[in-house]
């Protein structure tokens, strides 16, 4: 009962902004997905960065936030957030504004590890590598395992169907499905404990490759936090596909 007071408020609070802003109606990801509905589910989480992205404005409503401290950013969910919409508003538990993406970039920067470019809209996604955009995945935590690769779904552009228990196969699947649909071979250079460097050559020989980091591993990783990734600026190919 307690827990459904709280969603009647966040719901109530966000039309009362949403009102106050001049719109007619409000989006709400945990109360407008029928989570009995599979079908209505999958639609949704494949869909959920192109609706941020076509959004006017998106309201982030972080309520174990006071309004007078910096935003947390670590959920995995929160990365399409922050990324796809033009407009994005944050709103701390006594419902005031913290701020905005635009006033608060330094600071989402500094936490999400996502480059000020992207979040600014001055580069596109599709311009980063895959290694890149992985590694803003590294350090983030989802409720279920599998959410860690659903999450990032619009981040690389592809779609696949969800499958709740299949835990770290999602992970599999999704760097599958990244793969089949982009030559670059980024995703295959990380290693699991050493950290990253600022830059990628990718035209160096590779033997010289190898000798920067000894115990490079060319696989897939079964989570984005085997992923300290060394390449995450540049693309890499190594000869897939040619």
């Amino acid at each position: 009962m307690h827990r459904r007071r709280k969603a009647t408020k966040k719901i109530s609070k966000c039309c009362d902004i949403a009102l106050s802003d001049g719109f007619e109606y409000v989006w709400v990801d945990t109360s407008c997905i029928d989570k009995t509905s599979s079908a209505e589910l999958s639609e949704a989480i494949n869909s959920m960065y192109r609706w941020c992205q076509h959004s006017h404005v998106c309201y982030a409503i972080l309520s174990d936030v006071p309004s007078d401290e910096d935003p947390e950013l670590e959920e995995g969910w929160t990365l399409q957030e922050l990324i796809a919409p033009a407009t994005l508003i944050f709103y701390g538990r006594e419902w005031k504004e913290i701020g905005t993406k635009s006033n608060l970039i330094d600071i989402i920067v500094q936490v999400s590890r996502v480059h000020k470019k992207v979040l600014s809209g001055e580069k596109e996604l599709r311009h980063c590598s895959i290694a890149q955009k992985m590694s803003w995945a590294s350090a983030r935590r989802t409720t279920r395992l599998e959410d860690i690769a659903y999450c990032l779904m619009g981040i690389f552009d592809v779609n696949m169907p969800l499958l709740y228990g299949e835990d770290s196969k999602a992970f599999f699947r999704l760097q599958e499905q990244i793969l089949n649909a982009s030559l670059d071979d980024s995703i295959l250079a990380w290693t699991s404990h050493l950290p990253a460097i600022e830059k990628y050559d990718s035209n160096q020989e590779p033997g010289k490759k190898s000798q920067r980091r000894s115990d490079t591993c060319m696989s897939i990783a079964h989570h984005p936090t085997s992923k300290s990734l060394f390449g995450t600026t540049q693309r890499v190919s190594y000869g897939r596909g040619a």
